[in-house]
């Protein structure tokens, strides 16, 4: 009994990992796709597009004096947010695991662009977009407040699909935890090493990234299993998750995770 229990709870945590790791991917690039459209509106060049999956994404581009380096650097969330929403919906009706890629897309574009404004706008002095649209005029207590509804969003839509990851109502902290921490866990061992590598100056800001990322999947599985007490809309059973959902995730991730790489 022991042993079935403990390859179901790594059949979930590989689920988690490929689904989670492969949302955040495609939600990066879609944000940086965000920046280079309005980029191209303005009649800019994109000069250089660093996709990179363990580290800073960035977009170089030149545009002219007349271009609203506003709506510049506010084109990654707006875009991340309507094709965060598109995907959403697109997902409604697939009750399946095989879903989830796309489901964690949307959680990925909210979540993570909510944090990064949040963050972004409150920390060192303010930091990347944030910083960019601050300068613009923008207060940093706007920036908080769209960051925290956003976020807030990706993690009702989060909570309302963890039944395609196998999660019941019936679930402890403890099982959940493993799943989200263990889910996480190979994405934040690659940062940290990637960085050792290429960029070791950059080692005490993903130091912070990945112990509030752990501090906040523990949170957020006493946060699902609380809820889930508590909200009818949560209590639907799990969805019954084979290892081919599993391993179909997984390959994906590092599909995407290989383009990436040698790509950009």
């Amino acid at each position: 009994m022991k042993s079935n229990l403990s390859h179901n709870v790594l059949k979930l945590t590989l689920l988690f990992s490929g689904v989670s790791t492969l949302g955040l991917f495609i939600a990066m690039a879609i944000h940086e796709l965000g920046h280079i459209i309005v980029v191209l509106y303005y009649g800019g060049r994109v000069t250089n597009l660093h996709l990179q999956p363990f580290s800073r994404s960035v977009v170089s581009y030149s545009v002219p004096a007349s271009a609203s380096q506003l709506w510049i650097a506010s084109g990654g969330i707006v875009f991340s947010m309507i094709m965060g929403g598109l995907a959403f919906l697109l997902a409604r009706k697939i009750r399946s695991p095989y879903g989830l890629p796309v489901i964690m897309t949307g959680v990925a574009a909210f979540i993570g662009n909510g944090f990064y404004f949040v963050f972004g706008a409150i920390m060192y002095g303010g930091f990347g977009d944030p910083a960019k649209l601050m300068a613009s005029g923008c207060p940093a207590y706007g920036l908080v407040i769209w960051g925290g509804v956003l976020f807030i969003l990706g993690c009702l839509a989060f909570l309302a699909n963890l039944p395609l990851l196998g999660i019941g109502p019936e679930d402890s902290w403890g099982r959940r935890s493993v799943i989200f921490a263990g889910g996480i866990a190979p994405y934040l061992i690659c940062v940290m090493v990637y960085n050792a590598v290429f960029d070791e100056t950059r080692i005490p800001h993903y130091f912070t990234f990945i112990v509030g990322t752990i501090f906040m999947l523990l949170a957020g599985a006493f946060m699902t299993r609380f809820l889930s007490e508590r909200l009818r809309w949560l209590q639907r059973p799990a969805v019954r998750v084979c290892w081919k959902h599993a391993w179909f995730a997984v390959y994906l991730s590092v599909l995407v995770i290989t383009i990436e790489l040698v790509s950009f």
